[in-house]
């Protein structure tokens, strides 16, 4: 069988992106992605990661946190505002890429999609391609996109179900 495959845009085999039926076609393709792998990803944090090579995640924390190239090595800070940050923009990445599956299967609020995507601060572009409307609540999308203040391009697309 096909993998379960979720991203945040198009992939060449849903057709040229931006397209409103391309995502439609992507929507498709990921209507059987696993619920509780969603939920992983809207909870990632990076300082609980594994690397193959323990020295490499030391490394990447430490870089992460700004630690100058003698410090790599160091045992690295349990937790730091870059760590943070990085947690941030991740988990938003992946509300994202998950929100019009949330949309189709109603767990937008539940899972706090709109939450999640409202708290990467630093982000100052958007799309989000989504199901119907009138299963969305648009107030908590309003509530999200007014804690982006950073947020200077923004494209919802709507199609019906």
């Amino acid at each position: 069988g096909l993998a379960d495959l979720m991203t945040e845009g198009a992939v060449p085999s849903d057709g040229k992106r931006g397209d409103l039926d391309t995502m439609k076609d992507k929507a498709a393709r990921e209507a059987s992605f696993p619920l509780d792998i969603i939920r992983a990803g809207l909870n990632v944090t990076i300082q609980s990661g594994n690397a193959s090579v323990e020295s490499d995640r030391i490394h990447i924390l430490n870089s992460i946190a700004g630690r100058d190239a003698s410090e790599l090595g160091e045992p690295p800070h349990e937790t730091h505002e870059n760590y943070d940050q990085v947690n941030r923009k991740l988990r938003a990445a992946f509300a994202v890429a998950a929100l019009p599956q949330a949309v189709l299967r109603n767990k937008v609020e539940e899972m706090g999609i709109l939450d999640i995507i409202g708290r990467d601060h630093m982000r100052d572009t958007l799309s989000l391609y989504l199901g119907s409307w009138e299963i969305l609540n648009t107030d908590l999308l309003r509530e999200a996109l007014a804690t982006m203040s950073r947020l200077t391009h923004l494209e919802v697309d709507f199609w019906e179900i």
